[in-house]
């Protein structure tokens, strides 16, 4: 079977109807990498007690990587580019969506007390790579989240949330038609 790939891309007339909505928590993210939380105590001099800090790292977007997707029953994949992904990263920074997390995609409404508070593109120039995602290439986005709800840190640490996910809208230019094996080869090049 021939599954159609298309390209995501932003509107190059500056559309604002394109671009990343809001950040999902959620138990399988699309790009099937998983956050890591930072919930270690650490001891400063003069604190007498510290809680935990409450910090997740995760990818949002991964370039080159084909995403798995269903619409009408008809199967597809997605994929981003290292300037797509950049350029959304930026859009989302420069509409002030910081605070825009949702618990799953099946909620209408943002999580109160979790927030985005470090967003970067990997680059040759700034960050190379992020310790425990080595293996993820130059141009992934990551986000780091503090969670200062209770109920969802629970979650968190429970294993029921374990990555990102975007709800988008991206304009899909046709790339290709791939068969199921070259789909894997792709899939086994980039792991």
């Amino acid at each position: 079977m021939k599954y159609p790939v298309y390209y995501l891309e932003l509107d190059k007339e500056g559309n604002p109807q394109y671009g990343i909505e809001d950040i999902a928590l959620v138990d399988a993210p699309a790009y099937e990498e998983l956050f890591v939380s930072f919930s270690k105590e650490e001891t400063f001099k003069f604190a007498i007690q510290n809680e935990e800090k409450r910090i997740i790292t995760g990818a949002v977007m991964i370039p080159d990587k084909l995403v798995y997707r269903e619409q009408n029953n008809q199967p597809f994949y997605v994929v981003a580019t290292k300037e797509t992904i950049n350029d959304a990263a930026i859009k989302f920074a420069s509409e002030n969506k910081n605070n825009r997390i949702k618990l799953t995609h099946d909620t209408d409404t943002n999580v109160s007390d979790v927030f985005i508070f470090e967003s970067f593109v990997t680059d040759e120039n700034r960050v190379k790579e992020v310790v425990n995602f080595e293996h993820l290439p130059l141009g992934t986005w990551f986000i780091t989240c503090k969670v200062e709800n209770d109920t969802v840190w629970n979650q968190i640490k429970a294993g029921q949330f374990k990555g990102f996910s975007l709800e988008a809208l991206f304009k899909m230019n046709p790339a290709a038609m791939l068969t199921d094996n070259e789909i894997e080869a792709i899939k086994n090049s980039l792991s």
